[in-house]
Order: C-alpha cells, then structure tokens, then sequence
C-alpha cells in the first residue's frame, strides 16, 4: 500500500481554479456543527495527535448508525481517512483494510438481513474515495463505477436509501453531495486540463442536491463553501434534475 505526497495532487485544472483546491473529499472539512465524530483538534492534518487510533475501526462504525446524517458520516469518514494516512507503512495498511473490511462487511450484512441502513453502502463507498483521493493504493479498485473506485457503492446507497429507506428529499441531497465529491472532475482529470464530459456526473448530482437543499441548513452552507472554493456559486446548478437522473445516473 502506498500513500503519495498530498501535494502531488494538488489541481489546478480547466475552470475550477483554486490555489486553495486540493482534493475535495480529504482538503476540506465539512462542517458539522457540535455533531459527534472522531476527535478532531486542528493539529497534524487537523487529527488529534493523543488519539489512539488502535480503536479507530470501533470508533468510526459507532459514529454511523442509522440516524447519523449524511454530512456527518461524509465527515467521519474523512476524519478517519486522514488518521490513517498519518500512520506508517504497517500500521497504515492493518487500519486501512480493518475498517474498509469492517464497513464493507456492515453493508453486505444490511443487504442479507435487513439488519442494517442502506447508507452502508454509502459509507463504504466513501471511504474507498476518500483512500484514492489521497493517492492511498489498497491494492484493488473497490466499488469502482465509472472508472472511480468507491462510487458504484455510493450510488448502491444513495439508491437504496431513496427507495427502500425512503429518505426525505434533503437526506437524499447530503447524500448526492458526497456522491458530487467522489466524482470531482479535478479528480477524474488527474492533473491534465479537464475535458468536455468530465464535469457531467459531478454536475448531475450538485443539480440534485441543491434542488432539496434546506434555505440555512448545514447542507446550504457546505454546498455554498465548496462551490466558492471551486469557483461557482449555488445559483449556477438551481435546475432541476433532468428526465432519467437517478442517483447519478444519466
């Protein structure tokens, strides 16, 4: 397992230049109020450098249960994301699988009895982006869909939250936010120019999400911090989604 200099890719791409921007689902940190997560204290990469990250596996699946909202699961699993990425080789590498083993097993777990939220497969989907955005090689490309490891499973979760959990509209909206992180176009591009068609998924789901967005809820504030960084505003995607767009797809 190998984890690459963060610097090595920072973007600077197309029309979304940000000498800020680096990849969006590690750089930024989604704002979550006092919701509880994993000790956070604006140190090393933000962690908490006394936090004992032997518990990290325990810890973060405790933080995911059926009423966490989206952005705080988005949140948690960034956090956690970065614990790991700040541990050497061996130590990286037993973290890193223990928890993706953990929240992949929670999911097909969910699907065989019923036992547990469709957003599982969100979770586990999101951390497997969070890992290939931070250049974090698990060896295989999980999830992969659309040629980025992780999203098929975000798009496993978002499908089944709509449909089985029947989630309100601005559950699903947290959710199609995440899934917009995961398809970044600056992170499809990987350094190049971005090309037509490299910003059409991502778009799809900033359409969806804030089309529900809540007029001064916590998603409205993050939507409206990570369109400025990249250089839009939330006016750009007030459209609705188009016939056909479904949880991403096209």
């Amino acid at each position: 397992m190998r984890m690459n200099r963060l610097a090595a890719i920072l973007l600077i791409a197309g029309s979304i230049v940000s000498a800020h921007a680096g990849p969006p689902m590690v750089c930024h940190e989604i704002s979550i109020g006092d919701a509880r997560s994993l000790p956070w204290d604006g140190g090393h990469g933000g962690s908490d450098s006394s936090y004992d990250t032997r518990s990290l596996a325990r810890d973060t699946v405790k933080l995911l249960g059926a009423e966490t909202s989206g952005l705080v699961r988005m949140e948690t699993i960034r956090r956690a994301a970065v614990y790991i990425s700040h541990e050497k080789a061996a130590a990286r590498d037993r973290l890193a699988w223990e928890l993706l083993a953990t929240l992949t097993d929670r999911a097909l777990e969910g699907e065989a009895t019923g036992k547990r939220g469709p957003a599982a497969w969100f979770d586990a989907g999101y951390l497997i982006g969070c890992f290939n955005q931070l250049g974090l090689d698990i060896g295989q490309r999980m999830g992969e869909s659309d040629g980025i490891p992780g999203y098929g499973y975000v798009l496993k979760g978002i499908e089944l939250s709509r449909t089985i959990q029947q989630a309100t509209p601005p559950e699903i909206a947290e959710l199609e936010f995440g899934a917009a992180l995961i398809t970044h176009p600056a992170m499809r591009a990987k350094g190049r120019a971005i090309k037509a068609g490299d910003e059409d998924v991502y778009d799809a789901h900033l359409r969806r999400a804030v089309a529900s967005v809540q007029k001064g809820s916590p998603l409205e504030v993050n939507l409206a911090a990570h369109l400025k960084l990249w250089g839009k505003s939330m006016d750009a995607y007030r459209t609705t989604a188009g016939p056909g767009e479904i949880a991403g797809r096209r």
